[in-house]
């Protein structure tokens, strides 16, 4: 998060040395990396439960997550 955190508009643009894609491109696929994870997570969980995990917004920060349950 310091990282993010300390990224301007003109980081965001710039490409590491050695690198062909530039920060902000860098930083949206390691997010994209780790949704692809959380899906084959869910699915195992799905197959293996037969229920399906329970997905919170950002609501949940604010009311807690022991306000819901683990599934749906």
């Amino acid at each position: 998060m310091n990282y993010l955190n300390s990224l301007n508009d003109d980081d965001l643009c710039e490409k590491p040395e050695g690198c062909k894609y530039n920060r902000l491109s860098l930083v949206l696929g390691a997010f994209r990396h780790l949704y692809a994870h959380l899906g084959n997570i869910n699915a195992t969980t799905i197959v293996e439960t037969n229920e399906w995990p329970r997905v919170v917004g950002t609501y949940a920060l604010e009311n807690g997550f022991e306000n819901y349950g683990l599934y749906e």
